[in-house]
């Protein structure tokens, strides 16, 4: 650019020179153009090698551009495989029969047979040397049914992908699990996300399964968004597999946020908070004792006022392959309160207690059951077992997410089941069961919204028995 100044300059000089000193001498006018045009000439070949110069230069460029596009791709291209192969993939499916037959208080008998799917795609990745994430992908739908949307309490954030409905994917779990100090004498784990509140102890025996929660299944059963400190005391309490949770989730968020004010503008966000410990029987023993306490803030009725507050006791044993006999046996027991804020004037009370009471309510509810798995390799190992569990008039629990069709463990009265699984091969089994529900309270222990009558005395007609038998494939790899 410089060079090209110059002889720009020049020429401008010459021109100048020349134009100054024209009257005086043709001939050198003549010759100064001569000259001039050689070195226009000159000047020409200059900018076109320049211009071919330029162009080689952008052509070069481009090249190089395109070069490192392609390149930044194929690292992308690695990276998300790196990142792929970092992930672990699981599935498991069910398809389920069940024939089911309600029997009323008028004496009306009703019956059908429903059958749905459930399909989860599971995910965890070691992706840090202290950290994981894990993820659920989830689907349960009743076969034909189009969409009947599932109401229990309008809380549907807790059973999405987890109650029959539409053919819709949920994410049911999606967390990152930090681990704290892991190689210090009291190692943490912090787990932060949508957790895994659901599937609890004692669900796997029969599902025939590995278990993915701490929390009982006889007291809480769904999805929660939230955060879980543990603190692993092995070290110090001297107890095998011993540790201390703390949890928070957000059950109902308020969004109404710079809406326009409406009536649910009263609603106030419902908040749970537990307490947890949790320890081996032994050091190489496989059976567990829990204890723990979960209380839930501000649940409200349909009319956004505040119900109340309701606090759980629970606690459980398992007994898993005792002394290595085949034999499985556990317990849970929960003691519930209803704590009602006896501030409503008018509306939905909690356990439909007077509209001023503040006065707590208690129920209760237990679960046990055994299983025994056959040494019989020739068969597959296959597992008969039995359960039972009762829930008293006042039971409450926080279950609509289970994934029993027969949401059994909410019913308030007595259930009696029998199973027989046969596993087909490492991946696939096949389970007969049979249930028996003798319902002596209405409503299931989720509903905390009315009384829950006698069903003898109760005003309307309702269910006072059901009956299930059902057929399910699982598959699980």
């Amino acid at each position: 650019m410089k060079k090209n100044k110059i002889i720009l300059s020049l020429l401008a000089s010459s021109v100048l020179s020349t134009c100054l000193f024209a009257s005086t001498d043709t001939v050198a006018l003549e010759q100064e153009i001569k000259i001039l045009k050689e070195e226009m000439k000159i000047l020409k070949e200059e900018i076109n090698a320049n211009s071919k110069i330029n162009d080689t230069l952008i052509e070069k460029a481009q090249e190089t551009t395109e070069a490192i596009i392609d390149m930044e791709e194929r690292s992308d291209d690695i990276e998300a495989s790196t990142l792929a192969d970092k992930i672990s993939w699981g599935l498991t499916m069910n398809q389920d029969a069940d024939y089911i037959s309600y029997k009323f208080t008028n004496g009306d008998v009703r019956s059908n047979v429903d059958f749905y799917s459930r399909v989860r795609l599971n995910m965890k990745s070691d992706f840090a040397e202290n950290m994981q994430f894990f993820g659920r992908l989830s689907m349960v739908k009743d076969w034909g049914s189009g969409f009947i949307e599932h109401q229990i309490n309008n809380y549907s954030d807790v059973y999405e992908g987890r109650r029959t409905g539409s053919s819709a994917v949920y994410m049911e779990r999606a967390y990152v699990k930090w681990a704290i100090a892991k190689d210090s004498n009291l190692p943490m784990t912090l787990s932060v996300g949508r957790l895994p509140s659901s599937d609890g102890p004692s669900i796997q025996f029969k599902e025939n399964t590995t278990r993915k929660s701490m929390v009982s299944a006889l007291a809480f059963d769904g999805a929660s968004d939230g955060i879980e400190f543990t603190l692993n005391t092995d070290h110090y309490l001297k107890l095998h597999g011993s540790k201390f949770k703390i949890g928070y989730s957000r059950y109902i968020q308020d969004n109404t946020t710079g809406e326009p004010l409406s009536s649910s503008d009263t609603i106030k966000n419902t908040e749970v908070a537990g307490l947890f410990f949790q320890t081996k029987l032994g050091k190489n023993s496989p059976s567990e004792f829990s204890i723990s306490y979960v209380q839930a803030f501000d649940l409200y009725n349909s009319q956004g006022q505040n119900m109340g507050d309701v606090g759980l006791i629970t606690s459980y044993l398992e007994f898993p392959n005792l002394y290595k006999s085949g034999l499985t046996a556990f317990i849970h027991g929960v003691l519930s309160t209803a704590m009602p804020s006896g501030n409503i004037t008018a509306g939905e009370t909690l356990l439909g207690t007077a509209a001023n009471s503040s006065k707590n309510i208690n129920g209760w509810a237990v679960w046990a059951g055994v299983r025994y798995k056959f040494d019989a390799p020739e068969y597959n190992n296959p597992r008969v077992g039995f359960e039972f569990n009762h829930g008293s008039q006042n039971f409450i629990s926080f279950t609509p997410g289970s994934n029993d069709n027969s949401e059994k463990l909410s019913t308030r009265g007595n259930v009696y089941e029998v199973y027989y699984t046969q596993p087909i091969n490492r991946h696939a089994f096949v389970r007969l069961s049979a249930q028996y529900q003798d319902v002596t309270n209405v409503g299931k222990s989720y509903n905390v919204v009315g009384t829950p009558y006698d069903v003898d005395s109760s005003p309307v007609n309702t269910i006072e028995s059901e009956i299930y038998a059902g057929i399910s494939l699982g598959i699980k790899f």
